[in-house]
């Protein structure tokens, strides 16, 4: 079986003041006036004719409904606390929750018959004298609910100072077990939820959880999950490596060569020109071979998509220098050859720039 975790659901039955809310909820459905109000309350959508917005006595009863509804109404009673606070209006001490009544805006079930119990018979906070409250505004108003502690149908509620968010130790909890079962003369199955651990001011254990196998041993751990990344070893690396540093010695020594030696006759009839760009695309493919080496190995993401980007940039623009030359020399020898007067020909860099920029395109 599965488990399942779930905040602010742990069993709240003895937590705080959640028996006398759970005893005075269940009053709503017995009040014909409170269920009217909350009816009108439910929004209605005629187009949709599966949508039938009811309420029941039946949706008042039972634990599941209770549970979130506890906590709904602890936010409310520290928005309404906090702006007391706020206001700095007066508080019954009945509204720290520690007695022995309701919850405050519960109403008192002492009298005989179904009775309102949302808080106009009775009620926690002392109506402020008119003309007595200040003002405040939403920062204030933070500020005295963060500063709000008290007992409530959801235990003791207190708030974080730094994220403003209900403290973790005041929260409930629980832990509930999802066992499946056959259905008796069926190919199918169901899912029962079992409570197997809930906090409240520590976790108490109610029952062990029941595992796949049936049992309630606890399984062995799984072995370590074992992922290969894919990485390029060591000496591939190196390999790669020191190829690209012979490749830029190479290129950047023959370029280097060619233009100390650019007056010969040799290199002039060559067109230095030719050369130059072919060292040129020969470098920047042999710059191509760092980026490809690298991985998360070694860099951040960030730099991995930096190099990733790079390498079509270094690679293609490098094999078009260097064969947009090869081609416009190949070009040159092809119009020698096929020259009937045997006259000189002389190929101008426009004559390179062409293929390339097609092969750039």
């Amino acid at each position: 079986g599965a488990l399942n975790f779930d905040p602010m659901a742990g069993s709240l039955k003895g937590v705080g003041r959640y028996d006398a809310f759970y005893q005075h909820l269940q009053l709503i459905a017995d009040n014909e006036d409170d269920m009217a109000y909350l009816q009108a309350k439910l929004p209605v959508y005629p187009g949709d004719f599966l949508y039938d917005p009811k309420y029941t006595k039946e949706s008042f009863r039972g634990e599941p409904f209770s549970r979130p509804t506890a906590a709904i109404y602890d936010a409310a009673i520290a928005l309404g606390l906090g702006a007391c606070k706020a206001t700095e209006g007066e508080v019954r001490p009945s509204t720290s929750f520690g007695g022995e009544g309701p919850p405050p805006g519960v109403g008192e079930s002492g009298s005989s018959g179904p009775q309102s119990s949302f808080g106009r018979e009775g009620g926690g906070i002392s109506p402020p004298t008119p003309g007595s409250i200040n003002s405040f505004d939403g920062p204030q108003h933070y500020q005295a609910v963060l500063n709000t502690t008290f007992v409530g149908a959801s235990g003791e509620v207190k708030f974080d100072l730094n994220t403003g968010s209900r403290a973790s130790k005041s929260s409930l909890y629980e832990i509930t077990n999802i066992i499946l079962e056959p259905i008796p003369g069926s190919r199918n199955i169901t899912a029962r939820e079992v409570l197997t651990h809930y906090y409240a001011n520590g976790w108490v254990s109610t029952r062990l959880p029941t595992f796949n196998d049936g049992t309630q041993n606890l399984p062995a751990d799984l072995p370590p999950l074992y992922v290969d990344n894919n990485y390029i070893g060591t000496g591939l690396r190196a390999a790669g490596l020191t190829m690209a540093a012979l490749v830029l010695f190479l290129s950047i020594g023959f370029g280097l060569w060619t233009w100390l030696n650019r007056t010969k006759r040799i290199i002039r009839a060559s067109q230095p020109v030719f050369l130059y760009v072919i060292c040129l695309g020969t470098t920047l493919m042999g710059l191509a071979i760092i980026p490809i080496s690298l991985d998360d190995k070694q860099i951040s993401e960030e730099g991995l998509d930096v190099a990733c980007a790079s390498v079509p940039w270094l690679l293609f623009l490098g094999w078009c220098f260097s064969f947009s030359a090869l081609f416009s020399k190949t070009q040159r020898v092809n119009m020698i050859f096929h020259n009937p007067s045997i006259r000189r020909l002389k190929i101008r860099p426009i004559d390179v720039a062409k293929p390339m920029i097609i092969l750039l395109t």
